[in-house]
């Protein structure tokens, strides 16, 4: 199961949506084929790192074993050569079919593409939906150079060497993989890790791509609320 996060960096759509409460919605137009997105897109500087926290929020991909499908709400580090998306890593919360995962479910999940397109994933486990419940990703270099540490909530996972140690573009938000897709509103609080180490603001956060029917808002500075339109 692949999970881009843009096909593209040239893609990325300008918008300014009104809040909206969500409620269950379907998602026709998303598939396993055509990704949807709801996320900030930040490719203006050179990071080697991204962590943020997403609500946990409830979810569904309406899959089944005869219906693949996912529903996401992540973080992305992406290593944006010129406008190629050649290798990014990601961590986040998915809700569906695969991330690295046995069966359907809700689950916590890292999945990274190298810079020759091998893609790779592995979970972290089950988590149980709520709405109140907050989760803390990172995604960071590891001690070898060309991998990275995935962490979920202070728990981390390797991926393999990848064949790039920095990126110039971090991203952070929803993507639905599914025509059956419902959740309840996300909020997500997203910092860059600078090339000297420290947390930073992501930046200039003008660049943000949001597909119908999903919905995203900007509350502040590094912050992304997102949902599927009701």
């Amino acid at each position: 199961m692949a999970r881009p996060p843009l096909a593209v960096a040239g893609a990325a759509f300008l918008i300014a949506l009104s809040c909206v409460t969500p409620a269950a919605a379907s998602t026709p137009g998303c598939s396993l084929d055509h990704h949807c997105y709801s996320i900030v897109n930040v490719t203006d500087t050179l990071r080697e790192g991204i962590s943020g926290t997403t609500s946990r929020s409830v979810m569904s991909a309406g899959a089944s074993s005869t219906y693949p499908g996912f529903i996401d709400s992540e973080f992305w580090l992406v290593r944006h050569t010129s406008t190629l998306d050649d290798g990014w890593v990601e961590g986040g919360l998915t809700e569906g079919s695969g991330s690295g995962c046995t069966g359907l479910g809700y689950f916590a999940f890292a999945a990274w593409q190298d810079s020759s397109g091998t893609y790779g994933e592995k979970c972290f486990g089950a988590v149980t939906a709520n709405d109140s419940t907050t989760d803390q990703f990172t995604v960071k270099r590891s001690t070898t150079t060309n991998q990275w540490r995935i962490y979920f909530n202070g728990t981390y996972t390797l991926s393999p060497v990848v064949g790039f140690w920095q990126g110039y573009g971090t991203e952070y938000g929803g993507e639905v993989a599914t025509s059956r897709g419902t959740s309840h509103q996300f909020h997500l609080h997203a910092q860059a890790i600078s090339t000297s180490g420290n947390l930073v603001n992501m930046g200039d956060e003008s660049q943000r791509r949001v597909d119908t029917p999903l919905y995203g808002t900007r509350p502040g500075e590094s912050l992304w609320n997102w949902g599927v339109t009701s």
